[in-house]
């Protein structure tokens, strides 16, 4: 799913959707070492600059732009259907769901979803209400908030990391306020490590320069008294009471409980959430919903050039064409020059005709299974009983509870239950009872509010979504870097009249960004072949 349902991430961000977060005592002294220029800080990669076609690049070729087949209506699909239809090419787009958006899922009441086993869900969602069962955020730094600027999609803050939320331990007591939390880590280990500095631990390793600067430094990120303790101040870790008039100066917390609860593992899993560049605040999401991206592509390609329900069973690529035979509801061939399949690797391998290393290949890829259920609420509780205003709240190693970044203060409102490995938990359930378990968790984290307030919910396990298969589909374990290998050139340099594109040609794997960049690299390869021709 893409930029991101995925807070979870791994070392890819596979977002969340893989482990969120990353370990917070390292995390804690790189900042340090960063903030004291003793290590190099590492700068975002700038995209590639596209150089999309244009109608007029046929003007000394005497050539015409020619028929182009796009298999998916996804993200990766529209993309590569609308820079192609800027350059005047006929472009048909072919997809076996029944409606646009793969992976890119806005759930609203009156929806209906059916699942790989025939299980049948109707949204129940009141209007205004949306669940973005896929993709939920979008980097600043990405080419999809570029669409979102060329195409009019209007943007929003989406809140990630709140330090407001809580963190949450399904096998231990208590839940912290991610603020009390983390203030007491970076307490604790600046003490540490102060301390250490002081008595000459690191006098081989720093200047006395150095070794200054480092104390300054960690007294202040720690909030450390003149004896290098930890003060504990209330204003760093929060209150039980807040400061109110004169006479109210507030009631502090109790004091930080044992180094087992200050480090614990459910906080390094909070830790660090926007600390990635792809997820570094700020994050924003489309106005009304993810879908409005993909609305928006549709209908500058037209909907007459969009067929749903129709899916692909057949590539032949002979040396004048392609001929694509498909089914559903209608079936059928189509005769075009060139095809850029865009569906997940691992359906497009069940694609009859294409070559055979092609074919190993796509069934090569792992796919992972999140799920999501979202959660409709009658009143916005967490709000006005916990004052959290977006953000998450991590729970356990498998999932987290995500709150509505949008109509703050309104009647209701929809959160999110996160499930990073739903195989393994709900995805064998039935709806029922995967919302129970969602709801469950809830109520552990947040009271009573989270069982009687609810509303309806809807579940999305994204291993048992028809044409998709999988939350996202990897080349490897280690952020897709093999499809920069020569090993995948019969994908990303085809020699044939087929292309393929996605986030899983990507290097950044489960993003529309990666989705879109995929898509104007197939886009570009494909016009250069044409021009060549």
């Amino acid at each position: 799913m893409t930029d991101s349902s995925r807070p979870g991430w791994a070392t890819s961000r596979r977002g969340f959707l893989q482990r969120v977060g990353a370990v917070g005592g390292a995390g804690a002294a790189l900042s340090a070492m960063g903030a004291l220029g003793l290590v190099p800080s590492s700068a975002s990669a700038a995209t590639p600059p596209f150089r999309a076609p244009r109608a007029s690049d046929f003007g000394l070729t005497g050539r015409g732009a020619g028929r182009v087949a796009v298999v998916g209506a996804g993200v990766a699909g529209l993309t590569a259907a609308y820079e192609l239809d800027k350059a005047g090419y006929d472009v048909t787009v072919l997809d076996a769901r029944p409606r646009i958006g793969g992976r890119s899922l806005t759930v609203r009441g009156g929806d209906t979803l059916t699942d790989l086993k025939g299980v049948t869900q109707h949204a129940r969602f009141a209007p205004g209400q949306y669940f973005n069962a896929g993709p939920a955020m979008l980097p600043q730094w990405s080419v999809s908030t570029d669409y979102c600027r060329e195409l009019g999609v209007p943007l929003e803050v989406f809140s990630i990391s709140n330090t407001n939320t809580f963190v949450f331990d399904p096998n231990g007591p208590g839940r912290p306020r991610f603020q009390t939390a983390q203030a007491d880590a970076y307490g604790v280990v600046a003490e540490l490590l102060a301390k250490v500095t002081d008595q000459g631990g690191l006098d081989r390793q720093l200047t006395a320069a150095d070794k200054e600067r480092l104390l300054g430094f960690l007294k202040a990120m720690g909030d450390l008294g003149d004896d290098l303790a930890y003060r504990e101040d209330p204003r760093r870790r929060g209150f039980a009471v807040n400061p109110g008039g004169a006479g109210s100066p507030g009631t502090p917390l109790p004091r930080r409980g044992s180094l087992d609860r200050v480090f614990s593992e459910q906080l390094l899993r909070h830790w660090y959430l926007d600390a990635n560049f792809d997820m570094a605040s700020t994050l924003l999401q489309p106005v009304g919903g993810m879908d409005r991206i993909v609305e928006a592509l549709a209908e500058r390609i037209g909907r007459g050039r969009i067929r749903c329900g129709v899916e692909v069973t057949a590539i032949t690529d002979g040396p004048r064409g392609i001929r694509l035979t498909y089914r559903g509801v209608a079936s059928g061939v189509l005769d075009v020059d060139y095809c850029i399949v865009t569906t997940p690797p691992l359906v497009a391998a069940r694609i009859a005709g294409l070559p055979a290393e092609v074919t190993a290949l796509l069934g090569g890829f792992m796919a992972e299974f999140p799920g999501k259920i979202g959660l409709e609420y009658r009143s916005r509780w967490w709000e006005d009983d916990f004052a959290i205003y977006g953000g998450l709240t991590s729970y356990g190693a498998d999932g987290s509870l995500w709150y509505p970044s949008y109509d703050h203060h309104r009647e209701r409102g929809v959160m999110v239950a996160y499930f990073e490995r739903a195989e393994t938990t709900v995805q064998g359930l039935p709806p029922a009872r995967r919302s129970a378990e969602a709801v469950h968790r809830n109520v552990r984290v947040h009271g009573p509010k989270a069982r009687t307030e609810l509303a309806s919910s809807l579940s999305v396990m994204w291993g048992l979504e028809p044409f998709v298969e999988g939350g996202w589909q990897a080349a490897d374990t280690q952020n897709n870097g093999a499809v920069n290998t020569p090993r995948f050139r019969p994908l990303t340099d085809p020699s044939g009249r087929v292309f393929f594109a996605g986030d899983w040609l990507s290097n950044m794997l489960g993003w529309q960004h990666g989705s879109m960049v995929s898509a104007r690299q197939a886009v570009e390869k494909l016009h250069a072949r044409v021009l060549a021709a």
